[in-house]
């Protein structure tokens, strides 16, 4: 694998794919409608999250969040982010938590009892087409008889 080295002013200029970038001096808030993780790709994020600010209980108040660390939220915990570092962007990614389904035993089974299905119901359909279509080749072939001939005995 090819390593780039970058001077720091073009470091700056960098964003990872998926990633968006907030300018110092702004802010965002998120409203998350589904657990998830903010992570940092590049820079700091300062982080306000919602809740009770007093006490000594982790995830709640006022924190910084690292490069390469990420922040778990809730579905519906409110948060305001802006860049820790004056004067320099900070770059982050929104990564929703993938919920673990638990798929039966029998769920493969039902899958193919569908395909089984649909492909009896496509030979169904291409049988009847093949069955007009050798009637019509069959009338087709027949001897016409014209109105006033007679058929020889």
């Amino acid at each position: 694998m090819t390593k780039l080295a970058l001077r720091e002013s073009q470091q700056s200029q960098f964003r990872s794919a998926g990633t968006w970038k907030l300018e110092p001096g702004r802010a965002l808030t998120l409203h998350p409608t589904g657990t998830g993780e903010l992570r940092v790709a590049q820079g700091r994020l300062w982080a306000t999250l919602d809740g009770p600010h007093s006490g000594s209980l982790p995830g709640l108040g006022d924190i910084v969040v690292e490069p390469g660390a990420a922040l778990r939220l809730r579905a519906g915990q409110r948060v305001v982010i802006e860049p820790a570092d004056k004067g320099e962007p900070a770059y982050f990614a929104w990564e929703l938590a993938v919920e673990p389904r638990v798929v039966p035993c029998w769920e493969p089974v039902l899958q193919s009892w569908r395909e089984l299905r649909s492909a009896l119901a496509q030979a169904g359909h291409a049988a009847a087409g093949l069955a007009s279509g050798l009637a019509a080749v069959g009338l087709a072939s027949l001897p016409r008889r014209m109105p006033g001939s007679r058929v020889a005995a």
